[in-house]
Order: C-alpha cells, then structure tokens, then sequence
C-alpha cells in the first residue's frame, strides 16, 4: 500500500474525529445523565356548552267575543166601528237594544336566560428548583377553555283584543187602522241601539338573554431556578369565548274593539178611515255606540352573546439557568452527525491512499 500525501489524510481525519465528537456531546448534553432529566407535560381542556330559554310571552287574552242580536216583530191593528165619534188607534212601541263591553289585559313577568354561566380556575405550575444537578428541564404547557353558550328570552309576542262582539239589533213595526166615519190612527215608536266597547291591555316584564357569561382563570409556571442548566419551556393558553344571546319584549299586537254592529229598523203605519181624519206616524231612534281602548307597555330587552373576563398569566422563572429555549432545535446534531459521516467516508484513493 502506498500512502502519498501523509499531512492531508491526517487533516481529514482529524477534521471527522472532531466532528463525531462535537454532535456525540451535543447529544449527550441535550439528553441529560440517567435520573438527571426533567419532563413535565401540563395539559388541561375545559369546554362549557349551554342554552337557555326562558318565555313568559306568547299569550293571547280576549275580552269579548260574543254574538248578540236583538229582534223586535211587532204587529198592532185597530178596527173601529162606524159611529162619528167613535176613534180608532193603533200603536207599536217598542225599545231593542245591545249592550256588549269586554277587556283583556296581558301582565307578563321577566324573562331571564343565561346560556352558559362558567368560571374556569386552571393553574399548572412545573416546578424543577429542588431538582438539583439536573442538567435539562423541558416543560410543556397547554391550556385550552371553549365556552360556548345560546339564550333566548321573550315577553312579547303577546295579542290582546278588548272586544270581538258581533251585535245586530233588528226593529220590525206594522201598525194598521181601520176607522169608520171617525178619526184612524196608526202610530210606530221604536228604539234600536248597540253598545259596544273594549278595552285592551299589554304589559311586559324585561327580557334579558346572555348566550355565555363565563370567568376565565389561567395560570401557568415554569420555576427551573439554578436547577439545571438548560431549560425548554414551551406555554401555550387558547381561550374561545363565542355566545348568541337574543331577548324580544316587543312584536305586540292589542285591539281595543273589533266588533261589528248592525241596526236595522223596518216600520210600516197604515191608516185607513172614512169621513173623518187619517194618520200613519213612523218614529224611530237607531243608534250604534263602539269604543275602544288599547294599550301596550313593553318591559326593556337585553340581549349579551358573550360577557367574558379572560385572565391569563405565564410565569418561566429560570434565574441562573446558563441556556434557556422556547423550542428545541434538533437539527443541529444531526448535520454534524452528517458531516461527520461525510468525511468519515470519502473514498481512501480521493484522498493519495493507494494499494500496490
């Protein structure tokens, strides 16, 4: 075998030597001595779902919804005979009426609703200090809360109707008379009238709806103080906080009075005589009276989709630690392992040694 070029060989394979050494230890530093290693994996999830409804609307109240109907048939006939002073009268009277009130009052009370009401207390705490002589402390901490929550609250939605009477007064008269040689009278009084009136009332309490209502506490620490001397810590915290809160105290509907009324007055005088006087007389009164009254007081509506206070704190107390790193980096050692290999290998005849 012939070597050519002795200093060269020896630099390359010292450079490898060195090299392998370097990743080697790297390695061994970041993995520690046996029973001298600190891991702590902290990982806490807490997730609050709720939906509340709360209603105390939705009514329907009404007052008066009656059907009434007032008839009056009346018929009068007078025959009288045939001397001068002998009269004859005929006479209807009659008095038809309706009287139809109502009311309807609506009082609902408060409607309160709380999807989700969460207070979250997490605390991880990684404590290394009294690991004496321990060379590496790698802590890892995850804290994730999801709250998540839907209300719905409602006083409204509320119909009131004072009055949904139908009244119909009918007065149906004929008044015949006959007279000879006297006086013939025929006379129709009548009186026809509807009274209708309605009152109605809404009153609603308050509506409020909080979809998610939550207290969140997160704490987290890392106390590797003058424990080792190198610590990876990685903390995380991940706080959702999503609600849909709605609260209706309105979309109200009140009707004082809807009724119908109907007056219908039908007369007929007929008089009929001889050589004395004639009279047909005809009086009526129709009347029709419908009032009505309606009020609607809404209580306030308070609609939160998420009311949250997050409080998050993260503590690495690492004083006196010589390396301290949020996040390994593995790819060191091994392009030192790479390179080590690399030149370890290079084929001998690259580098003058030849066999004879």
């Amino acid at each position: 075998m012939n070597i050519k070029n002795g200093k060269p060989v020896r630099n390359v394979l010292t450079g490898s030597l060195f090299v392998l050494v370097g990743a080697a230890a790297w390695i061994v530093l970041s993995a520690g001595q046996a029973g001298a290693f600190v891991s702590s994996d902290q990982d806490a999830t807490t997730t609050n779902v709720g939906v509340g409804v709360a209603n105390t609307g939705g009514n329907a109240a009404v007052g008066n919804a009656s059907t009434n109907s007032a008839t009056s048939d009346q018929t009068a006939s007078a025959t009288g005979g045939g001397g001068a002073g002998n009269d004859t009268v005929a006479v209807n009277d009659s008095n038809t009426s309706n009287n139809s009130n109502g009311s309807a009052t609506i009082v609902t009370g408060h409607a309160n609703a709380v999807g989700n009401d969460a207070t979250n207390n997490t605390q991880q705490v990684a404590k290394a200090d009294d690991a004496a002589g321990a060379p590496f402390v790698l802590a890892d901490q995850d804290v994730t809360t999801t709250n998540i929550g839907v209300g719905v609250a409602n006083t409204g939605l509320n119909v009131a109707a004072g009055n949904l009477s139908d009244n119909t007064s009918d007065v149906d008269q004929h008044a015949t008379a006959n007279g000879g040689g006297g006086d013939a009278v025929a006379v129709n009084t009548g009186t026809a009238s509807n009274n209708s009136n309605g009152t109605a009332t809404i009153i609603t309490g308050n509506a409020t709806a909080v979809g998610n209502q939550a207290l969140n506490n997160a704490v987290q620490v890392v106390d590797a103080d003058g424990a080792s001397s190198f610590v990876l810590a990685d903390q995380s915290v991940d706080t959702l906080n999503a609600g849909f809160g709605i609260a209706n105290s309105g979309i109200n509907f009140a009707f004082g009075n809807l009724s119908t009324n109907d007056n219908t007055p039908s007369q007929t005088a007929t008089a009929v005589g001889g050589a004395g006087d004639q009279i047909a007389a005809n009086t009526i009164t129709a009347t029709n009276n419908s009032a009505g009254n309606a009020l609607i007081a809404t209580g306030n509506a308070t609609g939160i989709g998420s009311a949250s206070v997050n409080n998050n704190s993260q503590v690495l107390n690492a004083d006196g630690i010589a390396s301290v790193h949020n996040r390994p980096n593995t790819a060191v050692p091994l392009l030192l392992l790479m390179f080590g290999l690399l030149f370890a290998l290079t084929p001998l005849r690259r580098l003058g040694i030849r066999s004879r």
